[in-house]
């Protein structure tokens, strides 16, 4: 998996999308399932992991906390493929 660009700022784009992630409290939790999709993308590959750490920390991530559990063991398949 190559990386694209600046390191640093994918590392920003990466933690807005996690914010958005993370604030997405819909009951479809759209912007979280797209955020999933995008960590599917090889051309993202760290962004699986943080997402899955965010997934920890219930207080802080109410929208991927939310998902449901198939979503949830997507992401978190992604997260393991991607190390």
């Amino acid at each position: 998996m190559q990386k694209i660009g600046d390191p640093e700022a994918q590392k920003s784009a990466y933690e807005i999308w996690a914010r958005l992630a993370c604030q997405d409290n819909t009951e479809k939790h759209w912007i979280a399932q797209r955020m999933i999709v995008r960590a599917d993308n090889s051309s993202f590959p760290d962004f699986a992991p943080l997402l899955a750490a965010k997934l920890q920390t219930p207080d802080e991530c109410t929208g991927l906390v939310g998902l449901d559990d198939e979503l949830k063991k997507v992401l978190l398949d992604v997260a393991k493929k991607s190390k």
